[in-house]
């Protein structure tokens, strides 16, 4: 098994890093802090992080084709303005359910928009993985999740997590349709071992998930395989990874700092990076009709 040491490549404190996706046309790294209401774009060759007070818990962000930006707030979808910061509803799920946040997203390979939600208590099963199509509606499509977070997609599969199952699960994805089903098991933590968290595909297929709690990154295979670990020291609360850089071979990490005993934990909230050998599968942009 191939092991790898993450560096800090973003001296920061985030609360809750989370969300990070890699913009190829602008080379920089989106990324959110959740609890802290903020939106990021690291520049990883000049060291500079620009921030956006969302002014809400932003939890998710991925770019439309033609270029803006789209997030997930506390109550749904919404374009965000990067330049004047103006934040636009599109569709509000949650619009009357204050005990609700969204969570982690991703943008399906049709251009679909899924994202899932989270109880701010964490009340079991109160959670739901929605889809916003690209004709603007929206569709639930898995409910009685307790915290929804990675999703990625490779050919007729998608892979799933809601983390306190400490499980990766795989569904039949059909393209056309956005419909899934066959819901399996991939992989399995078992008892000993952190929750996982975001995660994200590479060109190979394979899977790389964040877990919570354990200070790694793993590499699975389609079967369930663990090919490689990702260690990041000094931040327990691993929570979700990209694959970007010059050549896609660069694997950068959220980690939070919530709820951490810093003494302990010193670069818990910090952006890490390692250099890997394998590079990203393509990453998709939300296509309205």
């Amino acid at each position: 098994m191939k092991t790898y040491q993450a560096s800090i490549c973003l001296d920061c404190q985030a609360v809750l890093g989370e969300g990070p996706l890699w913009d190829a046309e602008d080379g920089t790294l989106l990324w959110v802090d959740i609890l802290d209401s903020k939106l990021n774009r690291f520049n990883p060759e000049t060291g500079v992080n620009s921030v956006i007070d969302v002014g809400v818990h932003v939890s998710t962000v991925v770019k439309s084709e033609c270029g803006n930006l789209m997030v997930t707030c506390p109550d749904g979808f919404y374009t965000l303005n990067e330049e004047t910061q103006e934040l636009k509803a599109i569709h509000l799920p949650e619009e009357e359910n204050d005990g609700i946040r969204f969570n982690d997203g991703k943008c399906d390979p049709a251009g679909r928009f899924w994202a899932g939600t989270i109880a701010y208590d964490v009340t079991p099963e109160a959670a739901k993985l929605y889809c916003l199509d690209t004709d603007g509606t929206v569709t639930e499509k898995i409910d009685k999740v307790t915290i929804s977070n990675g999703i990625c997609w490779n050919k007729d599969k998608m892979y799933y997590v809601d983390s306190t199952t400490k499980q990766v699960h795989a569904y039949d994805y059909d393209l056309s349709t956005g419909d899934i089903s066959n819901k399996q098991i991939i992989f399995d933590v078992g008892e000993v071992g952190g929750f996982p968290d975001g995660m994200c595909l590479d060109e190979e297929g394979c899977l790389w998930v964040a877990f919570w709690g354990e200070s790694i990154v793993r590499r699975i295979s389609p079967q369930g395989e663990v090919l490689a670990q990702v260690h990041v020291d000094g931040a327990s609360q691993v929570s979700a990874c990209a694959l970007g850089g010059k050549e896609g071979k660069t694997l950068f990490i959220t980690t939070a700092s919530t709820g951490v005993n810093l003494e302990k934990e010193p670069h818990a909230g910090k952006i890490f990076s390692c250099k890997v050998d394998v590079a990203s599968a393509p990453v998709h942009s939300y296509s309205k009709i």
